[in-house]
């Protein structure tokens, strides 16, 4: 278990963190980006040993120490590793941070919100994707596509069946 060695400072970082990895897919990388928000961010920050107190607007959240952890991180995972926190912050203010209200509706305590999603929200725009976002072979000379483009359609033909060869 990635989590024994928190166990005897973070318990309930560990317990929090155990009880969103049971309805998650994919258990191995998140629970490892988990493992380094906690050894990498949480500890060396000082939070308090409750994952909700550090979505408190009352405990300063080190912004700065944040984006150091996911630049630490392979371009390739910077992405997905601030995307897992994200889920486990929002999970957190679901699972703790929440009531319900006269109607029923589950509504956020006050002075509780996600840091990531308010103070960092243009992070993950900032962050490499790993894949391309466009094709990265060489653009195709026009001299090769016009040249298709008249064989198969002739500037003489006016109709379809005009082109025998389609």
């Amino acid at each position: 278990d990635r989590f024994e060695f928190f166990e005897g400072t973070y318990p309930k970082w560990v317990i929090a963190c155990r009880e969103h990895l049971l309805d998650q897919v994919n258990i191995t990388a998140r629970t490892t980006t988990l493992a380094k928000l906690l050894s990498e961010f949480v500890i060396p920050g000082k939070y308090p040993d409750h994952p909700a107190l550090l979505l408190h607007r009352d405990t300063p959240f080190d912004t700065a120490g944040y984006e150091r952890f996911i630049h630490s991180i392979s371009n390739t995972q910077k992405r997905s590793t601030h995307y897992q926190c994200l889920v486990f912050f929002d999970w957190v203010l679901d699972e703790y941070c929440t009531d319900d209200d006269d109607s029923g509706e589950r509504v956020y305590l006050p002075g509780y919100r996600n840091p990531l999603k308010t103070i960092l929200n243009a992070l993950l725009d900032t962050l490499p994707s790993p894949r391309p976002s466009e094709s990265v072979k060489p653009v195709l000379p026009l001299q090769y596509i016009e040249r298709a483009r008249q064989y198969l359609f002739p500037n003489e033909a006016k109709t379809l069946s005009e082109l025998p060869h389609l």
